[in-house]
């Protein structure tokens, strides 16, 4: 069988560990103001999921108090 050398082989791991280090590096800052705007409408949802639960609780007792 033909191998690679190790020493070639780790030299490209290390070209290819820098390469996404650069990516990583350039497009993290956008990645976490994506994350921001996710993580703000998910709240945002999750809020008005909440009002209408409390909604339904609240008319499920005045109509069960009422019978």
């Amino acid at each position: 069988m033909d191998y690679e050398p190790i020493d070639d082989y780790r030299n490209h791991i290390k070209e290819r560990l820098a390469r996404i280090e650069t990516i990583l590096e350039r497009e993290l800052p956008d990645i976490k103001e994506q994350l921001k705007l996710a993580n703000g409408r998910t709240r945002s949802l999750e809020n008005w999921r909440n009002y209408i639960l409390g909604g339904m609780a609240i008319i499920t007792l005045l109509f069960t108090t009422l019978k």
